[in-house]
């Protein structure tokens, strides 16, 4: 391949996925850092596959954007523990009531055997890691509280290490504080053949979900071939009515109605 062929296929992929609203796909996959993590490593292999083919399907782009999406909250993330060890009060010192939530739990060997360790985070901000005591069976999130000596790390001041705890209870389980879940949407009545109740899904949602069955339909919907962009549009009318297959590729692509096969469209003509 030459030099020239070369940077129009370059060229070419990149305009695709700035078309898409992707531009920081074709970012990533310029950037000369190995500090990546499995996201970026997918996105560069998507888009060298999209650089050697020329091609790039609607799934691998929605893809794209999902990968994008937790690099952007992984940076959210990153940038609020950094906020947080910022404002974070330094670890005092001496035997103290300490209360705060549980972030992990973790069994370690020692010389004495396997013991159970926690870390916790204090109200103030700083952290204390050290035995569970033998009185509580704390998990992550739980709020927990103990009588302990403490003393700030040699290497952190906000990070420290408690010992010899007692009065040891947990306040609140985690479980207790999540918000219940919402109650489930009631179905909507039958108005034709295989229906899909009302989702309320993504557009990318909605493509994953239904894949299975708009990828047949090129073989069995009486030859007809249809396209990724077709097979999108129907994905979406599906998820957001309940129509069933038949009816939802004819409204979502404008099709005759009279050619419609699902029970409400039979009727509806039967009616005329």
């Amino acid at each position: 391949m030459t030099t020239n062929n070369w940077n129009q296929r370059m060229n070419h992929a990149q305009a695709d996925l700035a078309d898409a609203g992707l531009q920081t796909a074709w970012e990533i996959f310029q950037a000369e850092t190995t500090q990546v993590g499995q996201e970026e490593n997918i996105i560069r292999d998507i888009v060298s596959r999209l650089v050697a083919s020329g091609r790039i399907s609607d799934k691998q782009v929605n893809f794209l954007r999902v990968l994008l999406g937790k690099i952007e909250q992984r940076v959210q993330r990153a940038q609020q523990r950094a906020q947080e060890a910022a404002s974070a009060a330094p670890v005092p010192t001496g035997r103290i009531r300490i209360q705060g939530e549980v972030l992990t739990v973790k069994t370690q060997d020692s010389r004495f055997g396997p013991q159970v360790k926690m870390l916790i985070r204090h109200a103030d901000g700083w952290k204390a890691w050290g035995t569970v005591p033998a009185a509580i069976d704390p998990q992550r999130g739980d709020i927990v509280a103990l009588t302990a000596s403490i003393a700030p790390s040699q290497d952190d001041p906000k990070f420290g290490f408690y010992s010899r705890p007692t009065g040891a209870e947990i306040l609140r389980r985690a479980a207790d504080a999540a918000p219940a879940a919402p109650a489930p949407a009631a179905p909507q009545a039958a108005r034709g053949d295989e229906l899909h109740p009302n989702l309320g899904l993504t557009e990318a949602q909605a493509i994953e979900k239904f894949w299975g069955d708009l990828n047949r339909w090129p073989v069995e919907a009486d030859g007809h071939n249809f396209t990724q962009d077709q097979i999108r549009k129907v994905a979406v009318h599906i998820a957001q009515t309940g129509d069933c297959l038949w009816h939802a590729q004819t409204v979502a692509l404008g099709w005759d109605r009279a050619n419609c096969h699902c029970a409400a469209c039979t009727r509806k003509g039967a009616a005329a």
